[in-house]
């Protein structure tokens, strides 16, 4: 519950900085990319609490607009303190929240997700990252996610999951924290 509560934490404090996402930013359909230029799809960052602690490591991919504006993000988290992965979702304000999220993998079933709080940078959720889920991240190619603004037609939101393996494996077997 702790490591919940600070994927949270992180995701708020991270939230901020990144602007609200909010339909009135969404892209047309397909107008969306990951990243931008020629940055990887997934970047992926660890760090320590203090000097000597272990490290979380997050990977991340953020979808902005035409405009280089955020959209909605998507990001991994893998604990030193707990092994077990979770997948949190920054997503635009302004959704349906009784409809909560869907999400996809390539054309796998689809998966109904809760969301868990909005506030002015957006609107979280996070999830446990189980092994099956995780080994569709990394054979898939697209994971998609619909949403349902308040107001009009559903919005779906595709992330790539190209470079998403070797993310993966880079936050999951860090360095060792400097100074421990």
């Amino acid at each position: 519950m702790l490591h919940r509560c600070l994927t949270l934490a992180a995701i708020l404090v991270l939230g901020p900085a990144l602007g609200a996402p909010a339909f009135s930013q969404a892209p047309q359909q397909g107008a969306a990319k990951p990243g931008r230029g020629n940055e990887p799809a997934w970047a992926t960052r660890c760090l320590a609490a203090e000097r000597g602690a272990a490290l979380t490591c997050v990977m991340e991919q953020r979808l902005l607009n035409q405009g280089g504006q955020l959209v909605a993000a998507v990001i991994v988290r893998v604990s030193g303190a707990d092994p077990e992965p979770e997948l949190a979702m920054q997503l635009p304000l302004g959704i349906d929240l009784a409809q909560g999220v869907r999400m996809r993998i390539d054309q796998g079933a689809e998966q109904q997700l809760a969301v868990r709080t909005c506030e002015s940078s957006g609107c979280y959720l996070e999830i446990p990252l189980p092994e099956e889920l995780l080994g569709k991240l990394k054979a898939g190619q697209t994971l998609t996610l619909q949403l349902k603004p308040m107001e009009g037609e559903a919005v779906s939101l595709p992330f790539t999951l190209a470079g998403f393996t070797a993310a993966y494996n880079k936050i999951a077997a860090p360095a060792p924290a400097a100074g421990g």
